[in-house]
């Protein structure tokens, strides 16, 4: 009588606890976007960062891509740091993730330019910056 009271709850608990498949950034998204009132000398694509989708596991690197299939540019995390570079390869900035729901995020100068809740993560190995959504990059055709 015990087991198959526990069976359907061990069910349940590895439906849980089975890993997420890597799937589009929904279109409404619960993530709150908490930015430092720029300075002067804040480059604007900087800010834009916040913006991107954060790669999950240590070690990967995720690839940015606009809505053409060009490449903008990376991310690579290392633990709880992830680093930024545009498609050239200069370095951006950084996010540190805190928490499981709070990342915050600095220039290339290491100054602090704001905080993000709830920030979707992914274990795929590219992201494509769609129609609705340009990235940083939207000084090209991707945001139009």
């Amino acid at each position: 009588m015990r087991l198959a009271f526990a069976l359907p709850l061990i069910a349940l608990a590895l439906l849980f606890m089975a890993p997420a498949t890597a799937a589009p950034p929904p279109a409404q998204s619960n993530s709150r976007i908490e930015a430092e009132p720029p300075d002067a000398s804040a480059r604007e694509d900087v800010g834009r960062i916040m913006e991107l989708t954060l790669p999950l596991l240590d070690g990967q690197v995720l690839r940015y891509y606009d809505g053409d299939g060009n490449f903008i540019g990376l991310a690579r995390r290392r633990g709880l740091t992830i680093r930024f570079f545009d498609a050239e390869g200069n370095y951006l900035g950084r996010a540190r993730r805190v928490t499981q729901r709070l990342t915050r995020y600095f220039d290339a100068e290491d100054n602090y330019i704001g905080r993000r809740i709830d920030q979707h993560l992914v274990t795929t190995h590219a992201a494509t910056a769609y129609r609705h959504d340009p990235g940083w990059d939207e000084g090209t055709d991707a945001g139009q």
